[in-house]
């Protein structure tokens, strides 16, 4: 697990444990659970993103990445083509 407290870097590539079933490894899939103990504590703006392996990008999904790709390289050439166009008058 890798966490950035406000763009600051404070957990780099730390393999978690489970606390609560030692015996056990940790669950791959399954929810995440905020606590405090006997204060206030609050949180706002969390955001959790799954980093996915290579390994685990499936076929579609990499086509899905490369068609955006080209649509977005399509799209900017049509916009560099309109104001070379346009510059030049």
């Amino acid at each position: 697990m890798t966490v950035y407290l406000n763009a600051v870097l404070v957990v780099d590539n730390v393999v978690m444990e489970n606390q609560l079933e030692r015996e056990k490894p940790i669950y791959s899939l399954g929810q995440t659970e905020l606590q405090s103990h006997s204060n206030p504590l609050y949180f706002r703006n969390i955001f959790i993103s799954e980093i996915i392996s290579e390994k685990r990008l499936s076929f579609s999904y990499k086509m899905n990445v490369l068609l955006n790709i080209l649509n977005l390289n399509f799209f900017l050439e049509r916009i560099l083509q309109q104001a070379s166009t346009t510059s030049g008058s």
